[in-house]
Order: C-alpha cells, then sequence, then structure tokens
C-alpha cells in the first residue's frame, strides 16, 4: 500500500523533538509492515514530504494566509498530482468544514478507494489547553462541531490511544503509546 501520514507538527521546534520522533518511528512501523510511506510535516516555514525517493520541499508557509491555503488549496494539489495513495494518515489538528469538504471530495472523486484515518491520540480533549486565547477556543469549537457532525461522512477509522469503540460515531483502532526504541542505546555492562 502507499500511504501518507499527514501532520502540521513544526519538527523544527525543539519542544516538540518527543512528538517528531514518535511520527517518525510510526512512518518506520508502517514501512516495516511493508507499506510504501511517505511523511509530510512542517519544518520552519517549509512544507517538507519525506518518501522512499527522496526528501523535498513542496511549499513555503510565509504567514497564516499561506498555510490556510495550502491546507485547503494546495495540499489536495499535492496528492492528486503525483503516485495516487491508498490511505492517508492524518494526526489531529483543527478541523474545519472547508478542509473536511476538501477530504470528501478528494476521497469521493479523485480517489474513490483511498482510506483516511484521523489520528487522535487523547480523546477527548476538549480545551487541553487551559491558557487558550479566545481565538483558540473559537478554532477549537468549530473542530469540535465539525468533527461531531462530519467525521462519519469522510474518516474510515479513527486512530487512538483512548479505549472508546467508536469516537464521532467511527470505529476506532486502538492502539499503544509506543515508542521505537532503536534509538536507545543498551546500558553498559556491570563490573561484578
Amino acid at each position: 500500500m502507499h500511504l501518507i501520514l499527514i501532520t502540521r507538527v513544526n519538527t523544527g521546534n525543539p519542544v516538540l523533538v518527543g512528538v517528531t520522533k514518535k511520527i517518525h518511528g510510526q512512518v518506520e512501523a508502517l514501512r516495516e509492515l511493508g507499506n510504501t510511506s511517505d511523511l509530510m510535516y512542517i519544518q520552519g516555514s517549509d512544507v517538507v514530504v519525506e518518501a522512499v525517493d527522496g526528501r523535498r520541499t513542496i511549499s513555503r508557509l510565509r504567514h497564516a494566509w499561506s498555510r490556510f491555503l495550502f491546507y485547503h488549496f494546495g495540499l489536495f494539489r499535492f496528492l492528486r498530482s503525483g503516485r495516487p495513495y491508498d490511505g492517508l494518515l492524518i494526526r489531529h489538528f483543527r478541523m474545519d468544514p472547508l478542509f473536511l469538504f476538501q477530504l470528501w471530495r478528494f476521497k469521493t472523486f479523485s480517489h474513490p478507494g483511498c482510506k483516511i484515518v484521523l489520528e487522535v491520540p487523547t480523546y477527548p480533549y476538549d480545551r487541553e489547553g487551559h491558557d487558550q486565547t479566545w481565538l483558540d477556543r473559537i478554532e477549537s469549537d468549530v473542530d469540535h462541531w465539525t468533527l461531531t457532525w462530519l467525521a462519519n461522512i469522510v474518516f474510515s477509522r479513527v486512530l487512538t490511544y483512548s479505549r472508546y469503540d467508536r469516537i464521532w460515531g467511527v470505529s476506532t483502532i486502538q492502539t499503544d503509546n509506543g515508542i521505537s526504541v532503536t534509538g536507545i542505546a543498551p546500558p553498559p555492562p556491570r563490573a561484578l
């Protein structure tokens, strides 16, 4: 299968190094299962795709509007332009009706056999950050409304570490919050 994991995590942010390692570990695990797996993420102001054939920058996000335009239009142009994907794994970020409409349109018209899975690491996540601005609260409410009403139309499954059988009316894939141990050195032998 040809898969792509899409995230808005900025791998250039040192605070997110743990999340970045986890995302790369997920792609590595998908590849070990025999899938051709690509990864799309943000690094600084660039949107980067790491594929089996190399790494390339596909867009530059200089301001909020360019981010909005890419994730609502440019992303789908990119997905339609190359070799077709059998599956999209989207690491949850704030959803809105236009983004879900574009996903539905992509799944229905461009790639009818494509499965779209939404990864929601923690659920429920309403108002996770207590220091949210009023704009963050509005985005959070739009995300909640959008997924409550539209998730079951767009997503094939929801991947979660939570123990729910269904989220937003969509069947879940329950997994552990694992890590890749390949980068961990074994402890030195002890002297007797």
